[in-house]
């Protein structure tokens, strides 16, 4: 994949034009970060490969190796994922980098949220809240109020759905589209817990549309899923919890 300059993306591109292996390392895990995310995760992983390959520093190696266990997570290799999350965040422990700390936080409250483990998920989810309130990091502030009303769903939907439409507010501020569309899905799925279904039809319709039309991959099977469950009569599956 690394052969030809013009698949590479523009961070590696540039670090190969100058041979600063440092530059190529970071240009690969950026761009696998946003593929994951987007749901690529075919390209994330040969992106993470890469960047593996050119064996830079600890810092360029764990941010691999995390981004690398985000999309195991959102590939279904829980254990695997989580594994490659915990050993980054080790590398980063005692280091001062909140972004990536945060960061590393999120993801991994997602992962636990994902096998249903709540209890290890939320002080990870409210240490993101009070340290991304301190720093003025509002994009995190809203992860983690998105994943704080995921994770409050099932046992307290009254307070759940104040922290989606914090989340949902601060995304739709920032022009975080993806984002917003995620809490979209967990506000209908409330809305299905208090028996509007109708309301979470739409929700779902508009959140389909949204993904489309970012051209993100692996959301938009998981809201069709949830309007034939929603069809069915059956819960909506929160996009946090698998």
């Amino acid at each position: 994949m690394g052969g030809e300059l013009k698949l590479l993306p523009a961070g590696a591109a540039h670090g190969s034009a100058l041979q600063d292996v440092r530059l190529k390392t970071i240009g690969w895990w950026r761009m696998a970060s946003a593929a994951v995310q987007r749901g690529d995760l075919k390209l994330g992983f040969e992106c993470c490969e890469e960047a593996l390959a050119l064996a830079a520093i600890p810092y360029d190696i764990a941010m691999t190796r995390a981004v690398r266990g985000y999309g195991r997570i959102r590939a279904g290799q829980i254990d695997a994922g989580m594994a490659d999350l915990r050993e980054a965040a080790e590398r980063f422990e005692g280091a001062h980098l909140r972004h990536t700390n945060l960061r590393l936080h999120l993801w991994l409250a997602e992962g636990h949220l994902i096998r249903e483990d709540r209890a290890s998920a939320r002080p990870l989810i409210e240490e993101a809240l009070r340290a991304s309130r301190e720093a003025g990091y509002l994009y995190f502030e809203g992860l983690a109020s998105w994943l704080m009303g995921e994770c409050l769903a099932a046992e307290a939907p009254a307070p759940a759905v104040e922290w989606i439409e914090m989340a949902a507010g601060i995304f739709e501020r920032i022009g975080a589209r993806n984002d917003l569309a995620k809490a979209m899905v967990a506000r209908a799925s409330l809305f299905q817990l208090d028996g509007d279904d109708e309301t979470a039809r739409q929700l779902l319709r508009e959140t389909e549309a949204i993904f489309h039309g970012l051209g993100t991959r692996e959301a938009p099977a998981k809201v069709t899923e949830a309007l034939s469950a929603l069809d069915r009569g059956m819960p909506i599956g929160l996009l946090a919890s698998g």
